[in-house]
């Protein structure tokens, strides 16, 4: 509801004709009527607390921090005021300067909300490990990435990449998953395997290697194939 419909609405409830508000609050009966009509939807401050007074309410005055819709602050009626009387290159100007600052404090924003994060560089490899067929992991090419800290898991030693379906729903393609070194399994860990020279990202079983996608098969290595797990994995990130 706006000031206009509420203004109308007092003045049905407190029976008063507009003369009687009028003379009652001080304000023009010229001014009141345009504020009743709808002529006036940004009245000043004195002037909606005067009306408002004689229909026996009070005006409440709220702190920046807590705007009510439909009621204006002392400061904001007089910045109202003073903008009304300015021509209409003082307006324009004004205006535009307005969106200025409004665009350096939303951008400022986004800064400062960067600035306060702490980041903490890993190595993330480029080749990714599998959640799929397997793809060769090469232990040279990786490079150093910066994450917020918040977000690496404790014990983190570096970080790779996931392609592929086989590890879905836990894990879906362009995650960067978290990984401590490791080098002894446990049933039912999940973490970065290579057989012969290809990654993996699975689920360790003792019977196998599992994929969480029921698409995929058990892998099960072979007595001539060379397994080694590179890690297990602590945790994952997925870029925005």
């Amino acid at each position: 509801m706006d000031i206009t419909e509420t203004l109308r609405q007092l003045k049905e409830e407190s029976q008063k004709t507009a003369r009687e508000i009028a003379e009652l609050s001080g304000v023009s009966l010229h001014t009141l009527n345009k504020l009743l009509n709808g002529q006036t939807d940004n009245p000043t401050y004195t002037t909606l607390q005067s009306v408002l007074a004689a229909l026996g309410y009070e005006l409440e005055i709220v702190s920046q921090n807590k705007l009510v819709e439909g009621v204006i602050t002392e400061s904001e009626s007089l910045l109202i005021h003073r903008f009304r009387r300015l021509s209409k290159k003082g307006k324009d100007y004004t205006h535009n300067q307005l969106q200025s600052f409004l665009n350096y404090e939303e951008n400022f924003g986004v800064l400062q909300e960067s600035l306060e994060k702490t980041w903490t560089e890993f190595p993330l490899y480029l080749l990714p490990a599998s959640a799929g067929i397997g793809h060769y992991l090469d232990d040279s090419t990786y490079e150093m990435y910066p994450f917020e800290t918040d977000q690496v898991p404790r014990g983190t030693n570096f970080a790779i990449r996931v392609v592929g379906n086989s590890m879905e729903p836990q894990f879906i393609e362009g995650d960067i998953v978290f990984v401590k070194s490791e080098v002894f399994p446990e049933d039912g860990d999940v973490g970065v395997f290579t057989i012969n020279g290809e990654a993996f990202l699975k689920e360790y079983r003792n019977e196998g290697l599992v994929s969480y996608n029921s698409d995929y098969p058990l892998i099960v290595p072979q007595e001539d194939d060379t397994v080694r797990m590179v890690g297990k994995v602590l945790g994952r990130y997925h870029p925005q």
